[in-house]
């Protein structure tokens, strides 16, 4: 996770409208760090920069069942 983490860091310094790099982000930091805060506003920056983008919106979806229930 390290690896990728940095790898997609470096690819948001050089273009950072990519929404599948925003949503790998997420993923990471959902998944790897738990930081539930960040990873939402990376969900939520993929869906701002692609809203036809269906595997953000299931991923962002099941983001929300799973992490965010109290």
């Amino acid at each position: 996770m390290p690896k990728a983490e940095e790898f997609a860091r470096k690819a948001l310094e050089l273009d950072y409208t990519l929404a599948e790099v925003h949503l790998s982000l997420a993923g990471i930091l959902k998944s790897y760090h738990w930081d539930w805060l960040v990873a939402e506003r990376e969900y939520q920056r993929t869906l701002d920069l692609s809203p036809n983008y269906s595997i953000a919106h299931r991923l962002y979806a099941d983001f929300l069942m799973n992490c965010c229930e109290n």
